[in-house]
């Protein structure tokens, strides 16, 4: 799933509360928060958006394997393989 986001778009301030131990690694090794922060909520929206998909399609995900699993492949006597 690609999210569709605006990287050039505008930016809003958001105030978050974090690890004072996981901000010191961060600083330490200079890594932009804000970029990183990003990243994160993006993987985050991905995952979920996924397992939001999973679920409104559950049903018909188990009912195509149960087809299959009673009738076989559609097309199977013509595959090559």
């Amino acid at each position: 799933m690609t999210i569709q986001t605006n990287q050039s778009g505008p930016k809003r301030q958001a105030s978050l509360s974090i690890s004072a131990d996981l901000l010191a690694q961060a600083e330490s090794l200079s890594i932009d928060l804000s970029a990183a922060a990003e990243r994160g909520i993006q993987l985050a929206i991905r995952q979920q958006a996924e397992q939001d998909w999973l679920d409104r399609n559950r049903d018909a995900i188990q009912s195509a394997n149960d087809h299959v699993s009673q009738h076989g492949m559609p097309l199977q006597q013509f595959r090559q393989f």
